[in-house]
């Protein structure tokens, strides 16, 4: 499994700077850029009752933020364009087992190791009033612990609800996420019931020389299929010099 993700944010903030005798308020609008490619193998070998699942992934993200100077006094800040790469590898063991409910469901339990290399402490150099200091933010963990447990309920015509949780633990923090979601996954018709096989065959209705449609000129089939012909009564003779004769010099 292989991926891609890029991000565009738009961010707008704003700071109150109090002290002493001091007061002012700074706002910025700038836009931030993420570029994320990740990929995984994995391979799963059925042992009853669970399936147990190696994995070994890697992914490589990148951060640019745009240069942007803050409205303000005497404490707007003007910052350059940054950007930050970090690359994080992880191996660990997923579980899964089938669980006797009242509906189809699948629980799930994932143990790993993450390490992180790269930028992992993010900094800038900012200036204000043509003074400038650097910056740095709260560090990325080299080695970390995932967690992961969850389960995955079918509720019928492709759609599941599922609930997850996961956990990363390292030495000098802990970072905690419970989500939800639901899925639908949409499936082809069988043969014959299906939206396509409608639009087929009403094209095939206002095809000429169709089969299906029957033209509102055609009259009744006969046993052998053949449409019997209507018979014109013959003309009566008239005689020589009668009305409607014509003309009199034809006559014997």
């Amino acid at each position: 499994m292989a991926g891609a993700i890029h991000t565009t944010h738009d961010v707008e903030t704003t700071r109150a700077v109090r002290f002493v005798t001091f007061s002012d308020t700074a706002s910025a609008s700038f836009e931030v850029r993420t570029l994320a490619l990740f990929g995984e193998v994995a391979r799963r070998a059925a042992l009853r009752p669970l399936d147990l699942e190696p994995f070994a992934g890697v992914a490589h993200v990148e951060t640019t933020t745009d240069a942007f100077r803050e409205r303000g006094g005497a404490a707007a800040l003007a910052l350059p364009e940054g950007t930050t790469r970090t690359t994080y590898t992880t191996v660990g063991l997923r579980a899964f087992a089938t669980v006797e409910l009242p509906l189809p469901t699948t629980a799930y339990a994932a143990i790993g190791w993450r390490h992180a290399f790269g930028d992992t402490t993010p900094a800038t150099r900012p200036t204000i009033g043509g003074q400038g200091f650097g910056t740095a933010g709260a560090p990325i963990a080299r080695d970390a612990a995932v967690l992961g447990a969850g389960f995955e309920a079918a509720l019928g015509g492709g759609a599941a609800i599922a609930v997850d949780y996961t956990a990363t633990l390292d030495d000098r923090a802990a970072e905690h996420g419970p989500s939800a979601r639901l899925r639908v996954a949409f499936r082809e018709a069988r043969r014959g019931t299906g939206a396509r096989t409608f639009v087929r065959a009403a094209l095939r209705r206002r095809a000429p020389g169709s089969r299906t449609r029957p033209s509102r000129r055609a009259g009744r089939r006969t046993a052998a299929g053949a449409r019997p012909r209507r018979s014109r009564p013959a003309r009566r003779a008239r005689p020589c010099g009668s009305p409607g004769r014509t003309p009199r010099r034809s006559c014997g």
